[in-house]
């Protein structure tokens, strides 16, 4: 994962609102901004490439995968499982969705 610390403590804190159901943006869900897991979030967005964004997919992914493990639970990014991506491009926003898994 390539990603500022200050910028994973932020995601990682929308995520355990999400987890927990008090995220401000929709209980469950947290936005996440694509700024956050572009190798370099200080870049100006016409110096941005392609390359970039998918680094930026591959570093929330990762992320998710990380959060998924340590909550035991499911993490969807755009309604899909995060253990199904292969690769995204993240360039603008992504709705993270967070399930705990209920016991039997």
């Amino acid at each position: 994962m390539n990603i500022y610390i200050k910028n994973h403590c932020i995601v990682w804190g929308a995520l355990t609102e999400a987890y927990h159901g008090i995220n401000n943006y929709g209980k469950n869900i947290a936005q996440i901004d694509a700024k956050y897991f572009l190798p370099n979030p200080y870049l100006e967005p016409k110096n941005i490439n392609a390359e970039d964004y998918l680094e930026a997919g591959r570093n929330l992914i990762e992320l998710c995968r990380t959060f998924s493990k340590v909550y035991l639970c499911k993490v969807l990014v755009d309604s899909i499982d995060c253990w199904e991506f292969s690769e995204i491009l993240l360039d603008t926003k992504a709705n993270v969705k967070v399930e705990m898994y209920t016991k039997k």
